[in-house]
């Protein structure tokens, strides 16, 4: 019964929601490009992965993931 109200009035915002707003998205966000990933990405495309990731103190784990994004 609770259940069953919450759901009713959250899905009633989100109509209301899609009619008055033409940019309304459900769920999280995007995670920006910002400046930094473009760094490195430029730099590990002329470099190793291990050296983008020590020269920016980030694992190169990371640096696998802004290169994918960047792709």
């Amino acid at each position: 019964m609770e259940r069953d109200m919450i759901i009713e009035r959250t899905q009633a915002v989100k109509i209301f929601a899609r009619q008055h707003n033409p940019n309304y998205k459900e769920g999280r966000p995007k995670r920006k490009k910002d400046s930094r990933n473009m760094a490195i990405f430029e730099y590990s495309n002329s470099h190793t992965v291990k050296e983008a990731a020590e020269a920016f103190n980030i694992s190169p784990r990371t640096v696998q993931y802004i290169k994918k994004l960047f792709r």
